[in-house]
């Protein structure tokens, strides 16, 4: 076959400068998937331009966006940066890869398999030497016996009376190395996303109300359950993950917004 007869895939990549002490490694893993058809595009939300400088330098097409008045509004804006290039440009696929991230070299291979129009992959949240290491970034429905509304929540995260959570970890093993599931959403760390659901959804956004901001993937994840569109997660191999501190990030909230 040749190239043109494979889909055409856009792997994107969301990042800012504090993510630069993975971002050779990751790059590289990039560089090293195995798929004849794909374009790169990285999109830096950090404030000036310093940092997609220093990218360009290295090599990476990156191109930048507004940061705005929050981290969540700057997320929002480099998704919608790879939204758009996909739709102008004609593109079968988008495949998100977190800036965090070391992807396999047969991911998309893999992810393209399932013959879904999303289908996302296995990764954990937390750090090695955190118990939140053992919870993956894989949301499920959750139903308000109140009032029928259909939420959400993590896999296996129990929700105490006093506001704390616990993870029941044999329900995350149940899940594990299951094939593929149906779930909620998978957030965007390495996800494959046909253009029809691009389509579907062409503008992002992100949740903000009097007391929180929830980001865009949540939102997105949203829409897609409001839509009647399924979202699949194949669990039987696990993404890399190195994350940063996002407690740290100083810009996490708008200013008119307090974390409840």
């Amino acid at each position: 076959m040749n190239k043109q007869d494979y889909p055409k895939v856009l792997i994107g990549t969301v990042t800012y400068e504090g993510k630069d002490y993975i971002q050779e490694e990751h790059e590289q893993a990039i560089q090293n998937i195995k798929y004849p058809n794909t374009s790169r595009l990285v999109v830096d939300n950090s404030r000036g331009t310093s940092y997609v400088e220093t990218l360009r330098r290295r090599g990476v097409n990156a191109v930048t966006v507004e940061r705005g008045e929050s981290s969540h509004e700057a997320i929002k804006n480099g998704y919608q940066r790879l939204w758009n290039h996909v739709l102008d440009n004609d593109f079968d696929y988008l495949l998100t890869v977190e800036s965090d991230l070391i992807p396999q070299r047969d991911v998309i291979d893999r992810l393209l398999m399932h013959d879904r129009p999303i289908v996302g992959s296995w990764y954990f949240l937390g750090k090695k030497d955190q118990n939140a290491a053992l919870q993956p970034c894989i949301m499920v429905d959750k139903k308000d016996e109140e009032t029928g509304h259909i939420g959400s929540k993590m896999l296996g995260a129990i929700e105490n009376e006093d506001g704390t959570k616990n993870l029941d970890v044999g329900v995350i093993q149940q899940w594990y190395n299951s094939g593929l599931r149906r779930c909620h959403g998978c957030g965007f760390g390495c996800t494959l996303i046909h253009r029809s659901i691009i389509e579907a959804i062409p503008e992002l956004d992100y949740v903000k109300t009097d007391t929180h901001e929830k980001h865009t993937d949540s939102w997105f994840y949203y829409q897609l359950r409001n839509n009647d569109i399924s979202v699949f997660v194949d669990t039987d191999r696990v993404v890399e993950h190195h994350p940063s501190d996002w407690d740290a990030v100083k810009d996490r909230y708008s200013d008119d917004i307090q974390e409840d």
